[in-house]
């Protein structure tokens, strides 16, 4: 779904930004082409957009800009201002926009990010833009590459955790960007948000983006997010988890 409108920064500058809202399996942003003119504070701007109530309402916001090594480089910031190495179905957006913007003819389009050079690959129909996939690498579960503090420096995976009064098995995993796993019977739905920030505490770079959440049978996750996904489907497989809990994957 893409949506297009101008958002008049009503409180200080005054300035307009033109923007482009787009989801990928309702992952959803805004985005900015910042090709020519980069917009100023993009924390602040991430924050005021992405604000449900009073902003545009989004996961956060999305800059595309021009690269020296890649066709085109990407800077991602969350709901928060906080800038995050990059997103899964952002990419596959931005591979959709540029070629439907017409900045590219490429159906093989390279995208530099916080996490390395993606490689996105278009699927166009018609001249549009019908699928884009990525190649995010293969889960990085090495504590030190997160980065994340751990016990064991070979992987965290269903390591113990005291957050707060309680106790939590918490695997440790990157696609491009920090997750934090924890079973979903080990914690109540209306806690997710408050243990996310707890958890962020033992990491190394700050606060972790994304507390997701496995649960016997099938996976449930507070976004969608297909680099998430993937490392769910490798946590699942390790013998720790039994093989009940792959049954929806």
């Amino acid at each position: 779904m893409v949506k297009e409108d101008s958002l008049q920064n009503h409180m200080e500058s005054k300035k307009k930004v033109s923007f482009t809202k787009m989801h990928g399996a309702g992952n959803d942003y805004v985005y900015v082409n910042a090709m020519e003119v980069i917009p100023d504070n993009l924390p602040h701007l991430s924050r005021q957009i992405s604000d449900r109530h009073f902003g545009i309402g989004s996961d956060g916001l999305v800059v595309i800009m021009r690269s020296e090594t890649a066709d085109f480089r990407m800077r991602m910031f969350n709901a928060d201002g906080s800038e995050a190495e990059m997103c899964g179905n952002a990419s596959r957006c931005i591979g959709k926009y540029v070629y439907e913007k017409g900045l590219t003819a490429k159906t093989v389009v390279t995208l530099e990010t916080l996490a390395g050079i993606k490689v996105l690959r278009l699927e166009v129909v018609d001249g549009e833009v019908v699928t884009v996939t990525v190649d995010m690498g293969e889960p990085e579960l090495r504590p030190a590459a997160i980065p994340v503090i751990s016990s064991d420096s070979s992987a965290k995976i269903s390591e113990a955790e005291t957050v707060g009064d309680n106790t939590y098995l918490i695997t440790a995993v990157s696609m491009g960007n920090p997750h934090s796993i924890v079973l979903r019977s080990m914690i109540r739905a209306n806690s997710i948000l408050a243990l996310s920030g707890k958890i962020g505490a033992h990491s190394r770079r700050g606060p972790s983006p994304h507390t997701r959440l496995s649960s016997r049978v099938s996976v449930k996750t507070t976004a969608w997010g297909f680099p998430m996904l993937t490392a769910v489907i490798r946590y699942v497989l390790s013998p720790t988890v039994s093989a009940s809990d792959i049954f929806a994957l």
